[in-house]
């Protein structure tokens, strides 16, 4: 039975609080634990499952730096 893999929705959860706060660092660290667990999920043999929510991960964590570098572009 497929169980899920815990360190996708970590990386979720760091994605997540990323857009409201210190998202330049929690973007970058769910960005590689994201890819980190894409790629463990995928060499699993659908042993693990939460390839959604790690490439959730990875696009959130992408729009979290995105949004903070247009932030201090802005400010300075």
């Amino acid at each position: 039975m497929p169980t899920r893999d815990g360190e996708a929705g970590k990386a979720l959860a760091f994605a997540l609080v990323g857009l409201l706060c210190f998202g330049l660092v929690l973007g970058i660290v769910a960005i590689k634990m994201g890819m980190q667990s894409r790629n463990r999920i995928r060499q699993s043999g659908g042993w693990l499952t939460g390839e959604g929510m790690a490439t959730a991960a990875v696009w959130i964590g992408a729009v979290d730096i995105a949004g903070w570098a247009w932030f201090l572009s802005t400010r300075f």
